[in-house]
């Protein structure tokens, strides 16, 4: 399991390590992140009074959204079972008999499949629309993934293809232009039965399929999505069962409709492009939900 989970963290970071110099700012900014969000946490936790969640089968890395809430709440990661779980491997798919004893009972103890696959079946389920198409009949773009989590190799490709790639999947390509040419993410917080914020992410045209940002800021849900659109995300997390993490969101241009296309449940969040105080006040917002909803 942990080979696995090492394998997928490095395809992540294939990209990034073929940039040195945006890598080594990367690593700075998220440094002096994580070294703030420590200082805040150690002047507010009240060590007498220190709860536990548990999170296995280990603790998270300090750059992962989890932690940042902990220091946030005065929470103390343990990687073992306590009266509240967070059923960790930062894994694509995982095979039930994998994961650790009494998981459907953790927070997303149900969340074993959230690659492109998956998304785009569950997402034709809720929604009523196609996502996902088969390459060798759809005529038109269409969108070329991984199938693993987070590695961020998307191109757009024109179908139909002659043949379809191994361990790939195909999306319709959805166009989240904006009128500035940028194009643009809603990455949205999921948090029990609530969403509790939305991150509008925008980047070059250029850079449509990597993560990092030109500018980001949060906007919260009713500024973003209709009340019926906001059931579906939640329908849809329901049904792929993410009890906490976030999902890529697209507008279409021409149709404005929705796509979730991707989603996620050991996220990086908020966005390092966003000052350290929007990132403490999105971090207090996510921290507020998961009290109330998950603990």
């Amino acid at each position: 399991m942990r080979r696995n989970s090492i394998s997928e963290f490095a395809k992540r970071f294939k990209k990034p390590f073929s940039r040195p110099v945006e890598l080594t700012i990367l690593t700075v900014r998220y440094t002096l992140h994580c070294v703030r969000l420590l200082c805040f946490g150690l002047m507010h936790r009240n060590a007498q009074h220190q709860r536990e969640l548990g999170v296995v089968p280990r603790v998270p890395l300090p750059l992962y959204t989890i932690w940042g809430i902990a220091q946030i709440l005065g929470l103390k990661l343990v990687p073992r079972p306590s009266a509240k779980t967070l059923l960790w491997l930062d894994l694509t798919k995982i095979r039930p008999e994998r994961t650790p004893g009494a998981s459907h009972s953790y927070i997303n103890g149900n969340c074993l499949d959230i690659s492109k696959t998956k998304v785009g079946e569950v997402f034709g389920t809720v929604f009523g629309r196609t996502l996902a198409v088969d390459p060798t009949v759809y005529e038109g773009l269409l969108v070329e993934k991984s199938e693993t989590n987070g590695v961020h190799d998307g191109r757009i490709v024109k179908g139909p293809l002659t043949k379809a790639k191994q361990d790939c999947s195909y999306q319709r390509f959805v166009d989240n232009a904006t009128e500035e040419g940028y194009v643009e993410d809603l990455r949205v917080l999921v948090v029990g039965s609530t969403l509790p914020l939305v991150y509008r992410k925008q980047r070059l045209a250029t850079r449509r399929f990597e993560s990092s940002s030109i500018t980001a800021r949060v906007e919260l849900p009713d500024q973003v999505f209709s009340p019926t659109e906001q059931k579906q995300i939640l329908d849809f997390s329901r049904m792929l069962g993410l009890d906490f993490g976030e999902l890529d969101v697209l507008r279409d241009k021409e149709s404005r409709e929705i796509y979730i296309v991707d989603a996620n449940k050991t996220s990086i969040s908020p966005p390092i492009s966003m000052s350290y105080e929007k990132r403490l006040e999105a971090l207090r917002l996510t921290a507020d939900a998961f009290q109330k909803e998950l603990l």
